[in-house]
């Protein structure tokens, strides 16, 4: 494998979230982002930029864009189906919380740090580790006051509106 191709398939570490790392079927509807289509078809059996009202037949559907165009690939997912969505912190704990209230499992909010394509951690956002995440870092004089920023909120859903890069994942009820 090239070095290029190893930087693409980490653009999509949020994989190993899933029970099983190897996609299956893949569902990319738009907007498509030409680095992690790439990826995607690195790990995938079959990865189409299928329609979002045309998702019958697939294991997983990643989604990239606005939360309108989330909505109408998520109301046509089919049953027992992943959901992948990338989205900035906030965005991404209301839509897991979205979710749960209709009624999908495994729901979960994790934050990509530094950014999703540079991916060095994937932590939970509302747990435990998030806060040793950020106990464990010291960037210098420069940020520390930024991490501690962060360290306190950490403690509060506040959190999620300095989270720019973070994916939720879901299973499509049954």
């Amino acid at each position: 494998m090239s070095p290029t191709a190893h930087a693409d398939v980490r653009r999509v570490d949020w994989r190993f979230l899933l029970p099983d790392p190897d996609l299956g079927r893949v569902a990319y509807p738009a907007p498509r982002q030409p680095e992690l289509l790439a990826a995607l078809r690195e790990v995938s059996t079959v990865v189409e930029r299928a329609p979002a009202t045309e998702l019958e037949g697939f294991d997983v559907v990643v989604l990239t864009g606005t939360r309108h165009e989330m909505a109408e690939a998520i109301e046509h997912a089919p049953a027992g189906a992943w959901i992948v969505a990338e989205a900035g912190g906030r965005a991404a704990v209301g839509l897991a919380a979205r979710l749960r209230r209709r009624g999908f499992e495994d729901v979960a909010a994790h934050w990509m740090w530094p950014d999703v394509q540079r991916c060095r951690e994937i932590v939970p956002m509302r747990s435990q580790a998030l806060r040793h995440a950020l106990d464990r870092r010291d960037p210098g004089a420069a940020l520390r006051l930024r991490v501690r920023l962060a360290r306190t909120l950490a403690r509060t859903p506040l959190f999620a509106l300095v989270v720019d890069h973070a994916v939720v994942v879901a299973r499509v009820p049954s």
